[in-house]
């Protein structure tokens, strides 16, 4: 077998049910964070199937395939032509998705007296045009005229379900919520999320949130140009692209669906009988404005905390993003904790033992939908294989001594791999590949360390690289192998040898050079993150440093509003300079809002509790202040001096105060990533 270039379902799947689009740019403040227009000329407009003759559909898409630059991998090429269909689509007579205005879709449900949103995208500004545009379309669509909102505009948002904890599924939610404002006939939503949905968003995003950030710009190609050859971003392969330099917002739930139903909302109990409930995937059923709504929790699979929603009455499987059209990651590049392959084979295994006699749509978080009964299920049973054989096939190997890297090549080998792997286009790694997922579940089961002794302590990337530069014959030696690789068309090894001599020497010449080599290993990637890491890597070389400045982090102010206390202070120990604060012994009794905690500086680290410490230096600082502070928005100095933070000056108190935030490291993440790192201290 192998890939059928004459499948064209997922292009009809992904252009049926069109209703409506953007027809300007999204902005925040006057300045574009969301603009897919900008791939119209490369890709040209969306190829949406409207009902005509499939055999000359086929002939537009065929056109536009071949249309592929050389640049571009054809299959990425594909995937980004299927991401590039944006709008409103209906699903079912009452599920909409808006999809193709930030990474991940935003789904409505429409209910009694108004309508249920899952997921709000990564950005309040995509979220609210993506609300907008659905209004839009009700009103254009002639709804009633006696003046009942639900009928002209869909209504009121009456609740919103998050169906995980990454930042592109919630960021958005006070957008979605500030929608309704003005509005006469709305109340504040019913935020519906998995269980342990806050410590996990808030984990995720805020302890390494700057590195986070800073290498999600390499992920997603943040800041790469789309170009008309096809040479610069194309599709990030989980969706078009990431917003950029919208408002992240968090907001806390007030239902959490656990194995115990939760009081406060109507909930019933009608599952099949037949199939018991675990204790691995529980299922609760909400009674939502007249709607049903079953939550299956798949804790550990695609987030720490997640759950997929079956919507009985309409059939259709809401699978979060745990199955879409590609093959997921298993560790994402950005950095997260590990993800489970086990767990994911076995929740896509439920939800075809639970659901698949009833469903006749299956639509996620991002991608298109599934739309029909016949492939909804062929379609989750290869994606539990995809995942389950890469989880058996590794552990296997591992039994059998193979070390991470030796495993990846063994995957790269195509006799190895089914055919479902290979030959099943929603399988492809798009976002994920197998190369980065059977390492990712090495690193699960058996950590980083390969048991080698000469691996055990190995010298620093910049200290190794002088060593093997000067053992390889100096500079202009390295420069005649390199050559000769690329002529070889060997860019892996090529890669490798630039790498040595970049650290050794980041001349321009030297960085331009290993640039190059990036950019061919970069054309040739069929996934969109692959591509991405190749061309930012190369676009930084040749600039000397990071594309962009960055003024960010993934932990912003509404996470660190989330926080409870304890998390709070974990994080500001985070932020903690140890070389500096080993030099101190400082004790503080910090008031923040209406409870006092003591916190020590002694030894190089932060502890905090509440027992009264005699000799702690009193101040008052609001939370919003304190995490300011720490996310170098403000000084203390500033904070001092408007009356942000209250203390006394009459034993050196403030000095003593300015002191102690003076330990924290607040800089911008924008650390080097592709040449040696500078220190500062």
């Amino acid at each position: 077998m192998a890939l059928n270039k004459e499948d064209y379902q997922d292009f009809i799947d992904s252009g049926k049910g069109f209703l409506s689009e953007l027809t300007s740019s999204i902005k925040r403040d006057g300045i574009t964070i969301w603009d897919i227009d900008r791939y119209h000329e490369l890709l040209g407009e969306p190829l949406r199937y409207s009902g005509e003759d499939e055999e000359e559909f086929g002939k537009r898409v065929a056109a536009s395939l071949n249309r592929c630059p050389a640049s571009v991998n054809p299959s990425l090429w594909r995937q980004a032509l299927l991401n590039h269909m944006h709008g409103l689509y209906r699903v079912s007579d009452r599920v909409y998705q808006i999809r193709g205005y930030d990474l991940a879709n935003l789904t409505i449900v429409e209910v009694t007296g108004g309508i249920v949103v899952i997921d709000c995208t990564t950005a309040c500004e995509t979220a609210a045009a993506a609300i907008d545009l659905y209004r839009n379309y009700k009103k254009k669509e002639g709804g009633g005229d006696d003046g009942d909102a639900c009928r002209t505009d869909g209504g009121p948002v009456k609740a919103i379900i998050l169906t995980h904890t990454h930042v592109d599924h919630y960021g958005g939610i006070q957008g979605v919520i500030d929608a309704d404002q003005g509005r006469q006939d709305s109340t504040p939503p019913v935020i519906i999320a998995p269980e342990n949905f806050v410590e996990e968003a808030v984990l995720e995003n805020a302890v390494v949130g700057d590195a986070m950030a800073r290498r999600s710009t390499y992920q997603y190609g943040t800041f790469l140009s789309v170009k008309n050859d096809g040479t610069g971003k194309i599709d990030a392969g989980l969706g078009k692209d990431i917003q950029m330099g919208g408002t992240v917002s968090f907001a806390m739930p007030t239902h959490t669906v656990t194995v115990n139903p939760a009081p406060t909302v109507p909930v019933t109990a009608k599952y099949d009988e037949s199939i018991p409930q675990t204790p691995l995937f529980d299922r609760q059923e909400y009674s939502l404005f007249g709607v049903r709504f079953e939550f299956l929790l798949c804790p550990n699979t695609e987030a720490p905390a997640e759950m997929v929603i079956w919507l009985p009455d309409d059939k259709v499987l809401v699978a979060a993003e745990i199955a879409t059209h590609t093959l997921h990651n298993l560790l994402t590049p950005r950095g997260a904790e590990v993800r489970d392959a086990r767990l994911w084979w076995k929740a896509l295994d439920r939800m075809i033992t639970l659901y698949g006699t009833r469903m006749e749509y299956i639509c996620a978080t991002h991608h298109w939908p599934t739309l029909d009964q016949n492939r909804c299920v062929p379609f989750l049973e290869q994606q539990r294989d995809s995942y389950k054989f890469l989880h058996d096939q590794t552990v296997h190997l591992i039994n059998r001594g193979y070390t991470m890297l030796e495993i990846a090549a063994c995957f790269d080998n195509p006799e190895f791999l089914p055919d479902l792997l290979k030959d099943s286009w929603h399988n492809r790694g798009y976002y994920g590949t197998i190369s980065h997922d059977v390492r990712a579940i090495y690193q699960k089961y058996i950590g980083w360390y390969d048991m080698n002794p000469s691996n055990l302590n190995p010298l620093p990337p910049k200290q190794a690289a002088e060593r093997y530069v000067k053992c390889m014959g100096g500079e202009d030696q390295v420069w005649v192998l390199l050559k000769h690789a690329v002529s070889e068309e060997d860019y892996r090894w090529a890669a490798e040898l630039g790498k040595h001599l970049v650290f050794a020497n980041p001349s321009e010449e030297n960085r331009r050079l290993l640039a190059a080599v990036y950019e061919k290993l970069g054309e040739a990637c069929e996934a969109g993150t692959w591509r991405n890491m190749y061309l930012v890597g190369a676009e930084e070389l040749k600039k000397g440093g990071p594309l962009v400045s960055m003024n960010g982090s993934t932990a912003n102010q509404s996470i660190l509003q989330a926080m409870d206390k304890e998390l709070f202070y974990d994080f500001a120990a985070g932020r903690l300079n140890g070389q500096r604060a080993g030099k101190c012994r400082m004790v503080f009794a910090i008031t923040q809002e209406d409870s006092t905690e003591y916190v020590r500086v002694e030894h190089g680290v932060l502890n905090y509790h509440d027992k009264e410490e005699e000799g702690a230096v009193p101040f008052t600082i609001s939370r919003e202040t304190f995490a300011d502070i720490l996310l170098g928005v403000l000084t203390a100095d500033e904070a001092i001096d408007n009356g942000k933070i209250t203390v006394s000056n009459t034993m050196g108190e403030q000095e003593a105060v300015l002191s102690f935030f003076d330990l924290f490291d607040c800089a911008p993440p924008n650390f080097n990533i592709v040449q040696p790192k500078v220190r500062k201290h």
